[in-house]
């Protein structure tokens, strides 16, 4: 009988040996480099075979102190306990160890997670995370010591004082965000992270000197430059001096709260005349002493007028512009009065129709009429005078649809030609002869023709014979020329001519 017991209390403890290994198996699946990357399922499923494994022990005791009553010598199923609970004390605590880190790294990844897509909570409900800018670190390269307070708030609140960042980070972040005379205070010091709290002090013995910050602010407020005119822009940086200085000096101890008449009676010393002249009002129609507040406030709102002033007068003075200079370009484009025959004089020779309208300016070539156009200072779209080109509304160049007149248009694409001609006297009637020259034209066949050009560099025009186009086998279309006359009528004459954009006229030869 007491075998039998035996036996069945060994198999009883073997199985609770049995799933201890079990969960040591488990345990093994998570090495070093994965533990911070456990999901919250996995840590729950940890922490459900831990509450298990913790029953284990329990069961092997009842079962290992039956075994050793039972047992003659128990001295020898000693080293099994021992043995048993070395392995589960050394489970359970590794077990805890993983996963309070992997809850802490959750919960750290939870609590800086940035998405717009927003995520699911823990207790099941939608929640939104903001993707927040980032925070960049401030700088201070020692030359101005009224920026070491700042500095140094700044840098205590993001670094200093934050316990999740080791000292070794901290030295890091501390030398990136010193420059100049700054860095050379600690620079000298080993990069170890004891070191790290021996660097700050070196850096606030030598620039948390309350006597020199105490003067640097004060002369701030002191030394602020005389206002000469009044300026809105000005007013607001006399307010954010003040502010800031005072702020500087009441975090160093000092009683900027009782400082209010001082403050008062010196800053009013620096307003121009007219602000002066204001703030001496409203202070009559306060009762009491006025405050710091009252004084500020009283030069914020001066400034919102100055600006609400300046906008409304450059606004006016705009629109002013806008509509003197439409209202002088209508009266003198399209400004239609019985008198207008009257006021046309052509710059040219005087007479009364428009420049475009001359004969004389007609008679030029196109370099000679730009120069024209440019002494005059005439419009070179319209050829009008009151107007530049860029402001012109009237058609383009019917050429090449660039902004001058048709009468200006230089065809870019022909060749130089010289044009030679000579005048010749017969009796009392002047002759002029024109040159002319044998040219190779190519017709629509890809062969080339001989054809004769007439050199006129005076024509404003160029024509080719009927005869020569069929012989090319050009495309034709019928066009409708106009001409001015000497009485300022536009006429109208068919053209038995065909225009090939050439810069002669040709024929065959």
């Amino acid at each position: 009988m007491g075998d039998a017991k035996i036996k069945e209390l060994t198999k009883l403890r073997g199985s609770v040996k049995g799933k201890l290994t079990i969960f040591q198996n488990y345990l093994s699946s998570f090495d070093d480099s994965n533990h911070d990357d456990l999901t919250e399922n996995q840590i729950n499923e940890l922490e459900c075979r831990l509450n298990k494994v913790d029953s284990l022990h329990v069961e092997f005791d009842k079962f290992q102190t039956e075994l050793e009553m039972l047992s003659e010598d128990p001295s020898q199923l000693f080293s099994e306990r021992e043995e048993f609970d070395q392995k589960y004390f050394s489970l359970v605590a590794s077990a805890r160890t993983i996963m309070n880190r992997s809850r802490r790294q959750l919960h750290r990844r939870l609590s800086v997670s940035e998405t717009s897509e927003g995520s699911v909570s823990r207790d099941g409900g939608f929640r939104d995370f903001v993707r927040l800018p980032k925070i960049s670190l401030p700088f201070f390269n020692g030359e101005k010591m009224e920026n070491w307070l700042e500095f140094r708030d700044t840098y205590l609140s993001l670094i200093h004082n934050c316990s999740t960042i080791g000292n070794i980070n901290k030295f890091h972040y501390l030398r990136a965000a010193l420059k100049g005379s700054a860095l050379t205070v600690i620079q000298s010091l080993e990069f170890t992270a004891k070191n790290y709290d021996v660097a700050w002090q070196l850096l606030s013995s030598r620039y948390d000197n309350e006597r020199i910050l105490v003067n640097i602010h004060v002369n701030a407020l002191l030394n602020f430059t005389q206002i000469q005119k009044e300026s809105g822009k000005i007013l607001r940086n006399l307010v954010d001096t003040v502010n800031r200085n005072l702020c500087a000096l009441n975090s160093l101890g000092q009683p900027t709260d009782h400082w209010d008449t001082l403050i008062i009676h010196l800053m009013s010393r620096k307003l121009d005349s007219v602000t002066f002249r204001h703030w001496e009002e409203h202070r009559n129609s306060i009762t009491t002493s006025p405050t710091l507040k009252q004084f500020l406030t009283f030069l914020t709102n001066r400034a919102d007028l100055l600006d609400t002033i300046q906008l409304e007068d450059t606004k006016r003075e705009d629109t002013s512009q806008l509509n003197h200079f439409t209202q002088n370009t209508k009266n003198t484009i399209y400004n239609k009065t019985k008198n207008t025959k009257n006021e046309i004089s052509c710059p040219m020779c005087k007479q009364n129709h428009f420049l475009f309208s001359c004969a004389e300016f007609r008679k030029l070539n196109v370099n000679t009429r730009l120069e024209k156009v440019k002494d005059f200072g005439v419009c070179k779209n319209c050829l009008r005078p009151g107007h530049k080109d860029r402001f012109c509304r009237l058609t383009h160049c019917k050429y090449c649809n660039l902004k001058h007149s048709s009468l200006l248009h230089k065809d870019t694409e022909q060749e130089t030609v010289v044009a030679l001609s000579s005048s010749i006297k017969a009796s009392d009637k002047p002759l002029t002869l024109l040159s002319t020259a044998l040219v190779n034209v190519v017709g629509a066949d890809g062969r080339l023709h001989t054809a004769r050009a007439l050199l006129d560099n005076g024509a404003t025009a160029h024509y080719v014979t009927q005869h020569l186009c069929e012989k090319l086998g050009l495309a034709r279309k019928n066009l409708r020329l106009y001409t001015w006359s000497s009485s300022q009528t536009l006429l109208k004459r068919p053209s038995s001519l065909h225009s090939l954009g050439l810069s002669v006229a040709m024929e065959s030869h």
